[in-house]
């Protein structure tokens, strides 16, 4: 019983190692699709495994898209935002 558990506990290591090495692999080899030309996703396609530049490229679109500012005064020495 001891036996067979220890068996399956390697296989299962095994299966695990070998997905992480197929998937670093293919970070190696490909290039993630940019949705824009920006030098930090660039970087960071070249980096981050596909999954974790998923969710990069998720949060860096919520991040940019929302950048809006007002002008509250401006005088001809400062702005104040």
């Amino acid at each position: 019983m001891l036996n067979e558990f220890v068996i399956q506990f390697d296989k299962a290591v095994n299966t695990r190692i070998a997905a992480k090495e197929d998937e670093d692999f293919m970070t190696m080899k490909s290039r993630p699709v940019l949705s824009s030309i920006h030098p930090i996703k660039a970087k960071a396609g070249e980096g981050y495994t596909k999954k974790i530049f998923e969710l990069f490229q998720k949060e860096w679109i919520e991040a940019t898209t929302n950048l809006t500012h007002e002008t509250k005064s401006k005088s001809e020495e400062k702005s104040s935002y």
